[in-house]
Order: C-alpha cells, then sequence, then structure tokens
C-alpha cells in the first residue's frame, strides 16, 4: 500500500495536465482504494485495530495524571517527581526491550 502511495505521488507531480496522466493515476487510485478494502476485510486486521484504539485510551487518560495526583493530596514537588520517574522508567524500559 506504501508503494502504491508513493507511485501515486509521483504520477500526480511527474507530467500533470496530459490525458494519459489522469487515466493512469485514476486507475491507480481505484486500484489502490480495491486493495484497502481487501486489507480492511481480513479479521485479524480488524482485530489488531481495535486492540490498538481500546489499548490507546489508557495512555490518553496519563495526561491527567498529574492534576489526579495533585487532587489526591500531593505536593507540586512530589507530583513533579514522580511524573518524572514514571517517564524516566518509560524510557528505560524502551531501551530494555529494545537491546
Amino acid at each position: 500500500m506504501y508503494l502504491n502511495l508513493c507511485s501515486f505521488y509521483f504520477k500526480l507531480c511527474s507530467n500533470p495536465g496530459t490525458k494519459r496522466d489522469t487515466m493512469g493515476l485514476i486507475s491507480s487510485v481505484k486500484m489502490m482504494f480495491t486493495e484497502t478494502k481487501q486489507v480492511i476485510q481480513i479479521r485479524t486486521f480488524q482485530v489488531i485495530i481495535a486492540q490498538g484504539v481500546a489499548g490507546s485510551f489508557p495512555w490518553a487518560a496519563m495526561a491527567f495524571a498529574p492534576m489526579w495526583l495533585e487532587t489526591m493530596g500531593f505536593s507540586h514537588v512530589i507530583t513533579a517527581l514522580l511524573v518524572g520517574v514514571f517517564v524516566v522508567a518509560g524510557c528505560l524500559e524502551d531501551v530494555w526491550v529494545t537491546f
């Protein structure tokens, strides 16, 4: 699919205005949408996308963690320390998993 997007872009930029290029561009776009529909219909792909969407909600809620910690009675300094430790631990975890 990425290859189709690249070819779509290069056909668009290569020689605009000619009838032949326009027909090739239209057929490329149609083929790209056909391939996209085929991929979206694969059940495993749908499950992977659903897991990604469901898994992103808790991380979006983590933006409110400092506010929640301060509401629970933590000071600004302790809240900053806890959030900083969380960020550093996440970075170390990424490094650990990468190697």
